[in-house]
């Protein structure tokens, strides 16, 4: 499952339980209140996973460009190609 879509299911549980909370208050039912309340914080707990699993992944992807273009800089170099030739 994409983070995206994990993203959208937290939100979806997140707004079903803060529905649940609303209806347990309208009608006077703490049960049904309580978990709405927990529905609703695991939905959003979803959420923020799904969120910081997209900001590692998006980091991991610019240190792995990064250290590849260093590697790929280093290489040039040993070749000679990064350095000026000074034996004129």
């Amino acid at each position: 499952m994409s983070k995206k879509a994990k993203r959208i299911k937290g939100k979806a549980k997140a707004i079903r339980g803060a529905l649940k909370t609303g209806v347990g208050a309208l009608i006077g039912n703490t049960q049904m209140q309580v978990e709405g309340q927990v529905e609703q914080m695991d939905g959003l707990a979803r959420q923020r996973v799904a969120k910081a699993e997209e900001q590692i992944n998006s980091a991991s992807a610019a240190l792995g460009s990064s250290a590849k273009a260093r590697a790929k800089a280093s290489a040039d170099a040993r070749k000679g190609k990064g350095h000026r030739n000074d034996s004129r």
